[in-house]
């Protein structure tokens, strides 16, 4: 399922990490930092 989100400005200087648990939700952190080491997530 693949799903697209906008960063808006209030969140500039916000780690993508961060950013990413923020917007999806209860997610943990190592699983958020697997997924983008991964490829999983990806950034555009």
């Amino acid at each position: 399922m693949k799903k697209s989100y906008t960063v808006d400005s209030t969140c500039n200087d916000m780690r993508i990490d961060r950013w990413t648990r923020l917007k999806i939700g209860k997610i943990p952190q190592g699983l958020i930092e697997k997924y983008l080491r991964s490829g999983k997530i990806k950034i555009k």
